[in-house]
Parts: C-alpha cells; structure tokens; sequence
C-alpha cells in the first residue's frame, strides 16, 4: 500500500478587467509553487457575450511543468 505524501502551496494570481462596461471580459493568471518542485501555470479570459447578460463565455488554458500536462477548456 503507497502513503500519500503532502506538499505545501504558494500561489498568486492576478486578475484584470477588460474593460469598464457590464460585458466586458476579465483575464486572470495564476502560478503556484509546490514543495516537491511542481509549478503549476493558469491563464483565463472570461466574459458575457450578450447584452441581456444571460449567456457567458470562459477560455481556459493550464500548464504542469513537473508532469508536462497542459489542458484547454472552454464554455458558453
């Protein structure tokens, strides 16, 4: 039977906004640190397509140095 072993993480992210109106998008990006060596790299965007405000978008993309994953996500 394998032990789970625990890491510490420090993480910072910063988000911005797009623009001043009630559509406008935001971006955001983060970067955590793990004890055992691991970075982990987040970037996003996301924002509502109309102007009734009822349908939203998102764009996703993530970056794992430590295991070499990178994922794209997105939704409406």
């Amino acid at each position: 039977m394998q032990s789970a072993t625990l890491a510490n993480i420090v993480m910072f992210t910063v988000s911005v906004p797009l623009g001043t109106g009630p559509r406008s998008a935001s971006a955001s990006a983060s970067v955590a640190r793990r004890s055992d060596g691991g970075t982990s790299l987040q970037t996003s965007v996301a924002g509502m397509a109309d102007e009734a405000q009822t349908l939203s978008y998102g764009v996703s993309v993530g970056h794992e140095t430590q295991d070499s994953l990178s994922n794209v996500s997105g939704n409406l």
